[in-house]
């Protein structure tokens, strides 16, 4: 038997951000429910239920899928359907290193792949019927789940 080399929580982060993308692409391109990628990739389910509002309306339940060691995070819409938004959150890595880790992932998963980038978001083409947008940005505030500093990557497509 070989002995197994221990990973930093960075490295740790690197990869399990890598998967992350690559399962919420398959999730957005190919529209297959998160459980069935993300259980079986080995991330836990969490689910938040938000509540009712003031009137007595239930505000739904969150889905997440998370990652060990609090390396990454995912956020769907539908756990066991399709869904139109699939983010990948993480708080170990910082915004230029996971922009180059998704560039990277979306070239070596999706070579045909034509990046369009702005200030604010890429648009890949040639994946789908529909564009996939990637917004990636860092959460400046208190947000409701997530600290400040977290980075967040939201696939989505126009409209």
């Amino acid at each position: 038997p070989s002995l197994l080399t221990a990973q930093t929580v960075v490295e740790a982060a690197q990869a399990n951000v890598a998967l992350s993308v690559r399962l919420c692409m398959d999730v957005m391109l190919r529209q297959t429910p998160p459980n069935l990628l993300f259980d079986a990739a080995g991330f836990a389910y969490q689910g938040i239920d938000r509540g009712t509002n003031d009137y007595g309306v239930a505000l739904g339940v969150d889905h997440f899928y998370l990652a060990p060691a609090d390396t990454a995070k995912v956020a769907v819409n539908n756990p066991t359907g399709g869904n139109g938004i699939c983010q990948v959150l993480t708080g170990k890595l910082g915004q230029a290193d996971v922009e180059n880790l998704v560039a990277a992932v979306v070239q070596q998963t999706y070579p045909q792949a034509r990046f369009e980038r702005t200030r604010d978001y890429w648009v890949v083409n040639d994946l789908a019927a529909l564009p996939l947008i990637f917004n990636i940005s860092t959460i400046t505030t208190q947000h409701r789940y997530e600290a400040a500093g977290t980075i967040q990557v939201s696939m989505s497509f126009p409209g």
